[in-house]
């Protein structure tokens, strides 16, 4: 069986993915709390020693180190045979919603959460009015599909309507 340690820090929404996803994969993991805020992801010796990219989080298997989200997601569905998709259309689908999630959202709402938590006075006025209008109003809440298959928690796709 598989040990797994998922380096991580708490206001980390990609290292929540992870923990979720081995979690409804049935898997436990150690987690590793990494002092994000007060920069240990930037020194040379965690680059060499964790990630060479300086970023978290790091899913560690059995020694072996994984980084970024999403290839990490899609190893774990296909290791585990849960959220992967069963034909090409609803692997196609995981992929596009990943893709994304990661230009589109967590890129933009990571960006904002670290200024609002982390910078002193944040100016988030831009944030907001670029969240609201461009973000959220035209990339999800008017998606123009009518219908999209997810993985539910049990494996299985289901439709989703907007």
């Amino acid at each position: 069986m598989a040990s797994y340690r998922l380096h991580y820090f708490p206001e980390s929404g990609n290292s929540y993915k992870l923990a979720l996803m081995l979690t409804l994969c049935g898997r436990r993991f150690e987690p590793v709390w990494t002092d994000f805020a007060g920069g240990v992801t930037r020194t040379a010796e965690w680059r060499q020693a964790v990630n060479e990219m300086g970023e978290i989080p790091v899913l560690e298997e059995n020694g072996m180190s994984w980084t970024q989200t999403a290839p990490i997601l899609l190893k774990l569905a296909e290791q585990y045979g849960k959220f992967g998709g069963e034909n090409a259309q609803e692997k196609f689908e995981i992929l596009r919603w990943l893709f994304w999630d990661n230009h589109k959202l967590t890129s933009y709402m990571a960006t904002y959460r670290f200024q609002r938590t982390f910078t002193p006075s944040p100016d988030l006025t831009s944030w907001r009015s670029f969240a609201s209008a461009s973000m959220i109003s035209s990339a999800f809440w008017n998606c123009t599909c009518s219908e999209t298959r997810l993985p539910q928690a049990s494996g299985r796709p289901s439709p989703i309507s907007r």
